[in-house]
């Protein structure tokens, strides 16, 4: 696993990603975040993973974060680590289409687990790949923004730039 870091529309960011053997040009992506936390939190996280200078890698992601259309997202495999209730929630969140917003209820609704909407949120908070697996699309149930890791400033500018309008 390798470390990489780059600038982007959205800050700078880091990410850990895996080069397929088997497949070469393929890459896999375990974590990606913004700014010195990201950073940090990959070093302390990964720690077989080594800084690298990889600049395909670079350019690819910043290509995605620019168009997360599935074009943009060819040649990726996401491979978030989580429990299997985390891995449900983020496999629903990449069912929210581009340019849309979804509910925490409705996420939870959407999953089978209507009842656990307070853990929906909690997975949605823990997920560790950001923007490719799009939890600044939940908003709050009266429309209003909600929270987000990489501050609410950066969601607002994420949901924009997708063309949502309800901000």
């Amino acid at each position: 696993m390798h470390i990489v870091s780059g600038s982007s529309v959205y800050g700078d960011f880091t990410a850990v990603v895996g080069i397929d053997l088997l497949s070469p040009g393929y890459m896999i992506i375990f974590y990606l975040g913004f700014g010195s936390e990201a950073a940090s939190y990959a070093r302390k996280t990964f720690l077989r993973a080594v800084p690298d200078d990889i600049p395909a890698a670079v350019q690819r992601i910043q290509q995605a974060l620019v168009d997360p259309s599935s074009r943009a997202m060819a040649g990726f495999m996401l491979m978030p680590i989580g429990s299997d209730f985390e891995l449900l929630v983020w496999q629903g969140l990449m069912s929210v289409p581009l340019g849309t917003t979804i509910s925490y209820g409705d996420l939870a609704q959407k999953i089978g687990k209507a009842s656990a909407v307070r853990a929906v949120a909690s997975a949605i908070g823990r997920n560790p790949i950001a923007v490719l697996i799009p939890c600044h699309r939940v908003i709050q149930k009266d429309g209003d923004l909600g929270g987000y890791h990489w501050g609410t400033a950066l969601k607002r500018k994420m949901l924009a730039d997708e063309g949502v309008k309800q901000l």
